[in-house]
């Protein structure tokens, strides 16, 4: 997203989107019926969906900020892709009224919906406001509030909103958040959590927020770390003081250039809950285990961190970031080809990408695999994603191995495409 001359620029964007708009869904290159599209409480985005049989009503889908990976404007997913080369479509919509929400799914890489805009205006909105909504996400991972985050998840899991939670509500948010534990251990953890031992009128027992805390301490708890906090402890508690915190980063971390004013701010960074009745604030193992999955307990070193290898070496010199059947998702046998293949290989610093070629529709070569049932996808679509993300995440040259098996017709096509 660019940049804003005022935050209330970007405010009216939210404001809009918040009420939502009237937008056109893109499915299978045809533009179905205006139906709302909003963001809901700066945290979902909401859409309608239709299911299997178009009988019955459309379906409301929210899809969490956190979950978004990207938007982007104009014909640039697959389905927009194909859509744009049907003259029907691009009579009804121009590239200027489009755009695409991507998603990660749990499959393998990423689904987009497409959706087409009455306006220009009406699609840089809803650019700008997810856009800036997902920048918010990510700078917010880099400060992560735990304490923040496990009250807000018990709120959503609290569905009829009694500010409790039964086990049933418990272990569909744990299977939600993909926590790999069994459902007898989440219940054991459940009863030993609930101190106050309350009672709903079936006879279940519930949790209040205080005892779902106390949940997720008990099932996030690290013995190990917390004896290294005892150990650099001046008090022989789980809990450090600046003083304690800048002698472990120095004698047991090794980082040399640390002084008390350092200390500090890596304190107040990592240790984002509130405490009360203390003269100096404390990092206790919450903090403690934050700072460990930060720079400060890499076990790569600081410089290290960026490009430190001489670069101007021939390329047989060095290994190569390399990716196999980039563009498949799903099985070798039945998944489909996708541009979203590469833009993924690229966003993670893949520097050499395959493609495979063949006879295309109308002469034109695509990518697919060979005695399989892929569906294919245009080499012009696979060029063009390569090269608008090519260099976002790394200045190093992209290799391209192609195998090539198209008859004399698509091979001129395929060196114009090149």
């Amino acid at each position: 997203m660019g940049q804003y001359e005022h935050e209330e620029e970007v405010q009216q964007f939210l404001r809009q989107c918040r009420h939502g708009f009237l937008l056109k869904r893109v499915k299978k290159a045809h533009i179905g019926s205006p139906s709302r599209v909003y963001i809901q409480d700066d945290k979902y985005f909401c859409y309608h969906s239709k299911g299997l049989w178009k009988l019955f009503p459309l379906k409301l889908k929210s899809v969490e900020i956190d979950e978004l990976f990207e938007v982007r404007t104009g014909f640039s997913t697959d389905n927009l892709h194909y859509a744009s080369t049907k003259p029907s479509f691009r009579e009804a919509a121009s590239e200027s009224v489009c755009f695409s929400v991507i998603f990660t799914r749990p499959e393998f890489l990423h689904k987009s919906v497409d959706f087409v805009a009455d306006s220009p205006k009406t699609c840089n909105t809803f650019f700008n406001a997810l856009q800036y909504l997902i920048n918010v996400r990510k700078r917010e991972r880099l400060f992560f509030d735990e304490k923040r985050w496990i009250a807000e998840k018990f709120r959503e899991a609290d569905v009829d909103k009694n500010g409790k939670l039964s086990f049933r509500e418990l272990w569909k948010l744990l299977k939600k958040l993909n926590l790999g534990l069994s459902e007898q251990y989440a219940k054991t953890l459940f009863m030993d959590a609930d101190t106050k031992k309350t009672l709903a009128d079936k006879g279940e027992n519930l949790l209040d927020e205080e005892e779902f805390v106390n949940f997720f301490a008990r099932l996030t708890k690290r013995p190990d770390l917390d004896e290294i906090i005892r150990t650099f402890s001046s008090s022989h508690e789980e809990a450090l003081t600046v003083d304690d915190l800048r002698n472990f980063l120095i004698t047991e971390q090794q980082f040399p250039y640390i002084d008390d004013i350092k200390a500090q701010q890596i304190l107040q960074t990592y240790e984002t809950g509130k405490q009360q009745g203390q003269q100096q604030k404390l990092m206790g193992p919450i903090g403690f285990r934050q700072l460990l999955q930060s720079q400060w307990g890499s076990i790569i070193k600081p410089n290290h961190e960026t490009v430190f290898q001489d670069m101007k070496r021939p390329l047989s010199h060095y290994f190569i970031n390399s990716s196999h059947n980039t563009y498949i998702t799903g099985t070798q046998l039945a998944g489909e080809a996708t541009v979203e293949g590469y833009i993924k290989a690229l966003n993670k610093g893949v520097r050499l990408l395959e493609l495979d070629v063949f006879d295309g529709d109308h002469g034109l070569p695509c990518i697919t695999h060979k005695h399989s049932l892929i569906a294919a996808i245009t080499l012009r679509d696979a060029l063009t994603a390569i090269n608008q993300y090519a260099f976002k995440c790394s200045p190093y040259p992209v290799i391209l191995t192609i195998e090539k098996s198209c008859r004399f017709i698509a091979t001129k096509n395929y060196g114009s495409n090149l």
